[in-house]
């Protein structure tokens, strides 16, 4: 990888805006094609280079998640917070975390939540009462 298929990758992630993304820097392994590519980039440049990308992905997971304040979302909730048990931990379909305040009978059914804030990212809501 060169400086410039960095600059590559990162322009794509800026144009698709990945809403997260699992990253790691290259590790030849045995047996597998990319071995025999070799390995001739320097541990401290693959390590500087993931960092970058890491902060670009962030970037734009904080932003995706902030165009989320102020929707309604349907969540699944899961359990109770380990932070705080008058909380529920959920996750909406596309498996954004959301912690709402509710009691332990909502776990294992959807709920209608209303997006409050971002704290990390975690989506804050409240639910919405049935009309």
């Amino acid at each position: 990888e060169t400086e410039e298929d960095l600059h590559l990758t990162m322009d794509l992630m800026k144009r698709v805006e990945y809403e997260d993304a699992f990253t790691y820097y290259y590790n030849p392994r045995e047996g597998t094609k990319a071995f025999e590519l070799g390995d001739t980039v320097l541990h401290k440049v693959k390590i500087e280079r993931l960092r970058r990308i890491i902060e670009l992905q962030n970037e734009l997971t904080r932003k995706k998640k902030m165009k989320k304040i102020g929707q309604n979302m349907r969540v699944l909730a899961e359990k109770l917070s380990k932070k705080n048990s008058s909380e529920i931990l959920a996750r909406t379909e596309f498996n954004d975390m959301v912690v709402f305040p509710g009691s332990e009978k909502l776990i294992g059914n959807f709920v209608m939540v209303k997006i409050k804030k971002l704290s990390g990212n975690t989506l804050i809501g409240e639910e919405i009462p049935h009309a």
